[in-house]
């Protein structure tokens, strides 16, 4: 009697089996051309819905929106954005220097884009890179060849390596209400085509810079499998004319998400509006071939390249939405991000009583700019 009995258990344990099998579902698999094919499905999403928006709106930016502003410190949620408009800029910009240097500022960091993230914006990360020696991302503060000293076989390589783990532990700390991480656009090794940057034009050959983005693409990857990163290349404007030109140091379609520039104005002239308008034609157009994304990430007012005061006149209508929207091009453009705002002599953005604040609201509440109350479920 004891056989059909074990019999009897183990059809029923198969019935049970079968049953949970057809009422489970397998994963969503989405479909991505992101270089990571393993990213998140926020990742993804996130990138899908970044190719739709540009067609239809430029979305607003700012770094270190939140924690500081002009005249005040230390409130994490303020930003001197919303105190002008009433609404937050929609791309939140952070420095991974911050993750490196870690400490209670880090944690800070952790907080803001969590608040970010939860509010339904969308964070992105650069990297000014201190050095080993110097601690310098300047080339002007360093004598010797930091690129090489940090790829394969290099005197700071371990060293390095440790800096990327430092990124990933802190990325796998950013989760959302139901654990998911939170997607980050990753900038590292901007504005290459300068000389102000170690890892700039004339400080290590074009393949060099090449291998430093695959290996650190690779390494966070591969390696420490960070799968809610978008790569993002970005230029300075000023230092390119022609598609070509743009394409210096490109480190190859397998190795980047994001066709990014980052423009300052030192001037409102219309060579200088004409010259920025070129720029984002061009990462558009490479954008479309490639069916990536393209987005002004980082950009201001510098007028005379000594005032960082928005001293030019009327610049966010006139400098970056008017150039941006009236052509058919440059309108594909994602999003445009300003810099920070530091003191009375450095900001990128506006602040109450500051006499730019007539012309940032009439860019707020152009149709054609989107801020964080429009932004409308990007990880979905």
């Amino acid at each position: 009697m004891r056989k059909p009995l074990i019999q009897f258990v183990l059809l029923s344990v198969m019935l049970i089996i079968n049953a949970c099998a057809e009422n489970s579902t397998e994963p969503e698999k989405l479909e991505t051309n992101l270089i990571d094919q393993n990213a998140t499905k926020e990742t993804i999403h996130l990138y899908n819905n970044l190719k739709e928006i540009s067609s239809q709106s430029l979305i607003f930016g700012m770094h270190d929106a939140l924690g500081y502003g002009v005249g005040w410190n230390n409130e994490d949620h303020r930003c001197d954005v919303k105190d002008v408009c009433g609404d937050y800029p929609a791309v939140f910009s952070w420095d991974a220097m911050t993750i490196i240097e870690g400490g209670y500022e880090a944690i800070k960091l952790q907080d803001r884009i969590l608040y970010a993230y939860n509010s339904g914006g969308i964070n992105t990360i650069c990297w000014h890179f201190r050095d080993y020696e110097k601690n310098s991302f300047y080339s002007e503060n360093i004598s010797y060849d930091v690129v090489t000293s940090i790829l394969q076989g290099g005197k700071y390589h371990e060293e390095y390596k440790v800096s990327l783990l430092k990124i990933a532990e802190f990325t796998r700390k950013l989760r959302g209400t139901n654990g998911e991480l939170i997607p980050i656009i990753f900038r590292p090794y901007h504005e290459q085509n300068g000389r102000w940057f170690w890892w700039g034009k004339g400080h290590r050959t074009e393949q060099q810079y090449i291998d430093l983005w695959r290996f650190t693409i690779e390494y966070l990857r591969d390696i420490l499998e960070v799968h809610s990163f978008i790569y993002a290349f970005s230029p300075d404007g000023n230092q390119f004319i022609t598609k070509s030109e743009y394409m210096n140091d490109y480190p190859g379609d397998d190795y980047v998400d994001l066709f990014g520039l980052d423009f300052y104005f030192p001037g409102g002239d219309a060579a200088t509006v004409a010259k920025f308008q070129n720029a984002c034609k061009i990462i558009v157009e490479y954008a479309q071939e490639r069916d990536k994304v393209a987005a002004v990430t980082e950009a201001g007012s510098r007028k005379d390249w000594e005032l960082s005061e928005l001293a030019i006149p009327h610049w966010f209508t006139s400098c970056l939405l008017a150039p941006i929207k009236i052509d058919d091009t440059a309108r594909n453009v994602a999003f445009a991000c300003v810099w920070r705002n530091a003191s009375t002599t450095h900001h990128f953005a506006p602040y109450p009583g500051h006499s730019s604040v007539p012309d940032f609201l009439n860019f707020y509440n152009d149709p054609f700019t989107m801020f964080l109350d429009e932004l409308d479920n990007v990880y979905k």
